[in-house]
């Protein structure tokens, strides 16, 4: 699994040259004049990647991508980051909500996991009839309507491919957290708990 959330915050807000500068002074960061990228450790599972970067003039953007596999190299942890940029964005001085757009990405083994909605299938009323090949539908992209406060799901999508034995579930999410190290669990807790929306072990049907 991989996750993200990205969150964008207006200009006048962040102290963005102080914000570059405690990026790049971290173990294995990178940084221009309006942006810095550094790799952070988290636990022997998954890494993280975290970027800021300056968007026009209006906006700044921060992202933090959770990656499968430990980080090879020696860097700092998730927690020193924000501890060390938290002074410079003020949300983070009085525990404020944020509100970000969050992500998860999920490769399944078709083996053990299968999708919630049947597929393949066929485009009722053939749909696809001017399609050669006799294609069916493998994936579907769904979109939820109501209010993020209602429910956080914005996007979700499911495929499978055959070919390479596996089930992909991605789904996106307004997310509202801290700009804190407990992001983290809450953007993990967030992906588990729509993951069954989309796909469910074989077994959990038997």
């Amino acid at each position: 699994m991989s996750a993200f959330i990205a969150w964008r915050l207006a200009t006048k807000d962040v102290k963005l040259a102080d914000v570059i500068g405690a990026v790049g002074g971290l173990p294995g960061a990178g940084s221009k004049k309006t942006s810095a990228r550094v790799v952070l450790k988290a636990d022997k599972s998954y890494h993280a990647h975290f970027d800021v970067h300056r968007d026009g003039t209006r906006y700044v953007w921060l992202q933090l991508d959770l990656v499968a596999g430990d980080a090879r190299e020696k860097v700092e942890s998730i927690e020193t980051l924000f501890t060390t940029i938290g002074p410079h964005l003020p949300g983070s001085r009085h525990a404020a909500q944020v509100e970000g757009l969050a992500g998860a990405t999920y490769e399944l083994d078709l083996a053990d996991w299968e999708p919630t909605v049947k597929l393949p299938f066929s485009m009722p009323g053939g749909g696809l009839a001017p399609i050669p090949g006799a294609p069916a539908i493998v994936g579907v992209d769904v979109e939820f309507q109501q209010d993020p406060s209602e429910l956080p799901i914005r996007r979700g999508f499911v495929s499978t491919y055959s070919s390479a034995d596996m089930l992909v579930v991605r789904f996106m999410l307004a997310l509202e957290t801290t700009l804190d190290e407990s992001v983290v669990p809450q953007l993990l807790g967030e992906a588990k708990k729509y993951l069954p929306w989309f796909a469910r072990r074989r077994k959990e049907r038997e």
